[in-house]
């Protein structure tokens, strides 16, 4: 029996980025840096690319293919629109998926974050019998509202402090990895329940792609030894 899915939602179409998830960041498919590190976790049973790709078995080939298999979405999964979590339950209503207690999404967008860290979210998300974790990083940030027609602007607290060293740590979701219990997510049809815990990664592991201006970023990355 799968105990728990890894599953790697990589839609082919992209509209920023033409064909974002199978375009070649550095030497290989944009999708493939997140294969790799999922195939170093021992604690993911099977790994998942949930896609509409026209020719997936292209991109697959080379990978443990008793751990990495292809699920092509059905047409009514495949548009802009399609959140992960129907990607998600489309996986877990397969027979091949029947038992799974547990699923692990690795957006293939945040191509950076480690083996380590995926083994991390798993192993607090079952010590902690957690309804799901995630993925985090923390910036300082003097946080505030704006009001976009009198271009208004008010901190979010009284009195922010002046020195940055001083500023509040805000943590934000970085897309890279969720953990979310199977039975949580059918009821509530969200990748995240009431009893949320997180671990906080650095901002390389966190850089997520959405934009030309992002892709650019990552190849400095790469290029510049930020990568290993």
């Amino acid at each position: 029996m799968t105990r728990n899915l890894a599953v790697i939602p990589a839609r082919y179409s992209s509209k920023r980025v033409p064909n974002k998830n199978f375009r070649r960041l550095g030497n290989k498919p944009l999708v493939a840096y997140t294969i790799e590190q999922a195939l170093k976790c021992s604690r993911l049973d099977r790994i998942v690319v949930s896609t509409d790709h026209p020719d997936i078995s292209s991109v697959i080939q080379g990978f443990d293919e008793n751990r990495v298999i292809a699920h092509v979405r059905p047409p009514n999964f495949a548009g802009d629109l399609v959140t992960t979590e129907e990607v998600l339950l489309d996986v877990l209503d397969q027979k091949w998926a029947e038992g799974t207690e547990y699923v692990v999404t690795l957006p293939p967008t945040t191509p950076f974050r480690s083996a380590q860290t995926i083994e991390m979210c798993v192993e607090l998300f079952l010590s902690r019998q957690a309804d799901s974790v995630l993925a985090v990083s923390g910036r300082k940030i003097r946080m505030g509202s704006f009001d976009p027609v009198t271009q208004a602007f008010s901190f979010a607290m009284n009195n922010p402090p002046a020195k940055m060293a001083d500023w509040p740590v805000t943590y934000f979701d970085n897309s890279s990895v969720y953990v979310t219990n199977s039975s949580v997510l059918r009821q509530t049809g969200f990748i995240l329940g009431e009893r949320n815990f997180a671990v906080v990664t650095d901002h390389v592991q966190g850089h997520d792609i959405n934009d030309p201006m992002d892709w650019a970023i990552a190849e400095a990355l790469i290029e510049k030894g930020f990568v290993a």
